[in-house]
């Protein structure tokens, strides 16, 4: 076997990835050249590598066209590997037996890569896609090329395929071109486990670990791995983008160390998604370089942002009028509509009622979440007036708007309401809203009876503008329109601030909701609490058993992954029980959950996060309503390191049935818990910052788990300390029953009443 050189394709950005793959390579083959290649299609003063040498792509032609282009038309990443020809003509095999092997940065060496150079020896090798036996077929897996010195008809039919993937305004698939390798070219698929692991391959192959913690690939030492589908500051989702994982580390923990470790490696370094873009603060997304493709399809020299002076050029195009049957709006508008179909969704109408929604939805979502930028902005519309009520409907009585039919928190809150309005004696027409994702009690059919002056509108905020599309303005003109609304931070967003408009009033269930609607100062804001009274549960004798609880000491915490797993803090609760407990002797973790098969994403993270101690266990399911409290009575504690909350549902429930509670000393709960009620956890309160569902300029808690963890320790230890408490909390929620929310319902509708 000749000499071998390893040439990586990386980027300005991905320093810490191209180390880590080049010090794989060193150790396992020492005598290697390596070299690295840099598919940045920007300007790069100066890139520090440990490579023996480097070399940059920008202002090479690269099939047929500027390299610049190919980097916006097709991504940086999967640009770099339309130079392959040029590569090879940059660093060319030197001797007859001389093997260079290209490799994406992503790629994590393990041990000797040989099978893959030997068998480049009749032109080229790429692992094989798919492996039947010993059979290789399917193409090859991206990422990976070794090149021989005979392999200039492949480099051809390589070039001629990468021309016509860039002027292509079809959809581009970068695994086409390695799918469709031909055999009559000189390629070799390399059927060897050791090289073909990586997201799209783990689930088919065997993983396990040797006696001395290696991992095992099909019985074979791992020897090269694709880390493409992992972001290290995700390890539990290792998956190629905008798919789920072919098989998730919480069922292979051989797979979840190797990521682990993987991720600690590059703690740091920027994942895929980090890709820099040619506009600073905008997404180029797939409809864009669709677009882009077009053009070069066209001429040869569009306006292209890597390029400095060309950028003004670039943008006007975006701010120009788009496509006869667009958005109306801009070309850019177009873009983020054809990338975006929960945007399309949520402004059905944007040539038309949706135009002025949708621009201002541009001007604060589209500019935090990146897709778009001040430059391409169009003109903010003027304010839109509010629908006020002209108050002059008569009838006593309340028509109730919400999820009265839903299994989630604001189902539960809607009902209890009712019957505070019934003990009240309020008459109530119920009108009941489906809008949710959450699953329904049973089937409602979609009518309305709204025969009152009053419409109690028990939707979130953000929902509200839909139920006003779907029902129509007759629905609140001429009665009086309150708004009975929740959510977590102390931030709206301008979709929940455009629903002032269509309130006369708006209700806050405790303090920290009212001090939120408040800050905004549209319309007037008055505290009405929901009752917090519940069923009992009637826990018997062997309930605790059959609920699958034994004698452990049992925490229990209990969230919808569709209220945001981020918010409910999961994660931080495992820290603290782990902090509280390191040794799992005698204690017991239970996550009960719902809708994890909604949010697969999140629920793997819950499951990596427990999978270092046995005694965590998550329940993902229903159960019966009485199965469910009973399950909160029969705990010993119940634990809600929330980060914050409206309300609270969950901990009001614990406290009813005497399950001694600790929580977050922040928000909504603090209504109806103190101190002597339950054991507070002392909180910071932090930034949200991007990447939440929540405004980033929003806040909540970052609750202390060493003090949450004490807090566990103490409740274990002090039975009469759970006995305590359980008394107190019971005593707390008097002023939440039936009885005295009606009062207040009683007080607050005819204070109504009066001012018409």
């Amino acid at each position: 076997m000749g000499g071998v050189r390893v040439v990586v394709v990386t980027g300005s950005d991905r320093l810490a990835w191209c180390e880590h793959l080049i010090a794989g390579v060193r150790r396992h083959h020492p005598d290697a050249t390596v070299s690295a290649v840099l598919a940045d299609g920007g300007h790069v003063a100066h890139f520090d590598t440990t490579a023996d040498s480097w070399i940059a792509l920008r202002g090479r032609q690269v099939a047929g066209v500027r390299y610049e282009d190919v980097a916006l038309a097709l991504g940086r990443r999967d640009a770099g590997w339309t130079a392959l020809p040029l590569i090879v003509e940059e660093f060319p095999p030197e001797g007859p037996t001389d093997v260079v092997v290209v490799l994406a940065d992503t790629m994590e060496v393990h041990g000797s890569i040989d099978p893959l150079v030997v068998a480049a020896a009749g032109g080229a090798a790429v692992r094989a896609a798919e492996v039947d036996g010993d059979l290789p077929w399917g193409g090859g897996l991206p990422g990976a090329i070794a090149v021989g010195p005979s392999s200039a008809e492949l480099l051809g039919w390589w070039d001629r395929r990468c021309a016509a993937a860039v002027r292509s305004p079809e959809a581009f698939d970068p695994r086409s071109i390695w799918r469709d390798l031909p055999a009559s070219c000189g390629v070799t698929l390399v059927a060897d486990p050791s090289l073909r692991l990586g997201a799209s391959t783990a689930g088919s192959l065997d993983l396990t670990d040797s006696d001395d913690g290696a991992l095992l690939v099909d019985g074979r030492p791992l020897a090269l791995v694709d880390l493409s589908g992992l972001d290290p500051a995700r390890p539990h989702w290792f998956a190629e983008p905008g798919r789920e994982p072919s098989r998730r580390i919480s069922t292979c923990p051989s797979l979840r160390r190797l990521l682990h470790r993987a991720a600690a490696a590059l703690d740091g370094a920027a994942g895929l998604t980090q890709e820099p873009e040619p506009l600073p603060g905008l997404v180029v997304g797939p409809a864009m370089r669709s677009w882009f493709r077009s053009l070069l399809k066209d001429t040869n020299r569009p306006p292209n942002p890597f390029v400095a002076e060309e950028a003004d050029a670039f943008l006007e195009l975006l701010t120009g009028p788009g496509e006869p049957d667009g958005s109306g709006v801009s070309r850019l508008a177009d873009l983020v509509l054809a990338d975006r179909p929960d945007v399309a969704a949520a402004f059905p109408s944007v040539r038309w009622s949706d135009r002025d929604a949708f621009v201002r939805w541009m001007w604060t979502h589209g500019l935090d979440e990146g897709v778009c930028s001040l430059a391409v902005l169009p003109d903010l519309p003027a304010p839109r007036p509010a629908i006020r009520s002209v108050r002059s409907a008569s009838s006593a009585g309340v028509n109730l708007v919400g999820y009265l039919s839903g299994e989630l928190g604001l189902g539960v809150a809607a009902r209890r309401l009712r019957a505070a309005l019934d003990v009240a004696g309020i008459p109530v027409a119920e009108v009941v809203y489906d809008r949710t994702a959450s699953r329904q009690r049973h089937p409602q059919h979609r009518t309305i009876d709204a025969p009152y002056g009053v419409n109690l509108l028990l939707i979130t905020p953000d929902q509200l503008p839909y139920f006003a599309d779907d029902v129509g303005p007759e629905f609140f003109r001429d009665r009086f329109n309150v708004g009975l609304w929740y959510w977590e931070t102390d931030v709206m967003t301008s979709r929940q601030q455009s629903s002032f408009g269509y309130v006369d009033e708006v209700w806050g269930a405790t303090e920290y909701l009212c001090e939120v609607f408040r800050r905004y100062d549209r319309v007037p804001v008055e505290h009405v609490p929901v009752p917090l009274v519940f069923d009992a549960p009637g826990v018997v004798a062997g309930d605790r058993e059959r609920l699958g609880l034994d004698d452990r000491f049992t925490v229990l915490f209990s969230f919808d992954f569709l209220s945001i797993a981020e918010r409910k803090n999961p994660l931080g609760l495992i820290e603290a029980f782990s902090r509280a407990f390191p040794e799992p002797a005698g204690v017991r973790l239970i996550l009960k959950t719902i809708n994890g098969d909604r949010t697969p994403e999140q629920l793997e993270e819950v499951l990596d996060a427990a999978a270092r101690r046995p005694d965590i266990e998550l329940w993902d399911r229903y159960l019966e309503p009485r199965d469910r409290l009973a399950l909160v009575a029969a705990a010993d504690c119940y634990a809600s390191l929330h980060r914050s909350e409206g309300l609270g549902l969950t901990m009001a429930e614990a406290m009813a049935v005497g399950t001694p509670v600790v929580a977050t000393a922040y928000s909504g709960n603090l209504d109806f818990m103190d101190d002597r009620s339950a054991m507070l956890v002392p909180a910071e309160e932090v930034l949200i910052g991007p990447g939440s569902f929540y405004p980033a300029t929003g806040h909540w808690a970052s609750p202390d788990l060493d003090a949450a963890a004490a807090a566990l320790r103490r409740l274990r230890d002090d039975a009469g300390l759970r006995e305590q408490l359980a008394g107190a909390a019971r005593a707390a929620l008097a002023p939440f029953s039936l009885e005295a929310v009606g009062a207040t319902l009683r007080q607050r509708l005819g204070a109504l009443g009066s001012s018409r």
